[in-house]
């Protein structure tokens, strides 16, 4: 939690925890178990912008599985993509086929000054300017295409300075200004 250090969250493959007193008890707040996917991984970010909203991101080996928030601390939990959402943790450029490296890289991030500007990163860095329903490609991991912006493949983290967006990848760290 960006303004409680007492509040921490957690996640394993198919569940969020939250403890309140730093660390020392645990409570499980979202089961995923009878969610129809096979997750494999949910990561987990927060924003300065709504400190009580967390979001979780869903992926297994064969697609994005959802995006999920909770505007209270993870009391309560609303699917926020549509039902039929790119895959966008997926290699190709428009988020058709299937196939992911979620279990080896996945990460999020959310805007500090815009709770509903979501981040994510697997093999390429997407963003959704709506909390979700709505996805656009903003990296390519493919250096050949001159009309692409390249990072290379393998997001592993999104970090939020300011305005400034950093991607922690298996090729380096790149930022971007806007």
């Amino acid at each position: 939690h960006p303004t409680n250090p007492d509040t921490v969250y957690a996640s394993t493959p198919i569940s969020v925890y939250r403890s309140t007193n730093g660390g020392q008890n645990w409570s499980q707040v979202i089961d995923l178990s009878a969610y129809p996917t096979d997750t494999s991984r949910i990561e987990l970010a927060v924003t300065l912008d709504n400190p009580d909203k967390l979001y979780a991101v869903l992926g297994d080996r064969d697609r994005f599985r959802g995006l999920f928030f909770s505007e209270d601390r993870g009391e309560n939990w609303l699917v926020h993509t549509n039902n039929n959402p790119p895959n966008i943790l997926g290699s190709d450029t428009a988020g058709f086929f299937n196939g992911t490296q979620a279990p080896y890289d996945l990460t999020i991030e959310i805007s500090p000054i815009d709770e509903n500007e979501v981040i994510v990163g697997g093999i390429n860095i997407w963003k959704s300017p709506n909390g979700g329903l709505s996805w656009e490609r903003l990296t390519y991991w493919r250096q050949d295409f001159a009309a692409e912006e390249y990072v290379h493949a393998d997001i592993h983290e999104l970090i939020f300075d300011g305005t400034k967006l950093y991607a922690g990848t298996d090729g380096g760290i790149c930022r971007s200004n806007d």
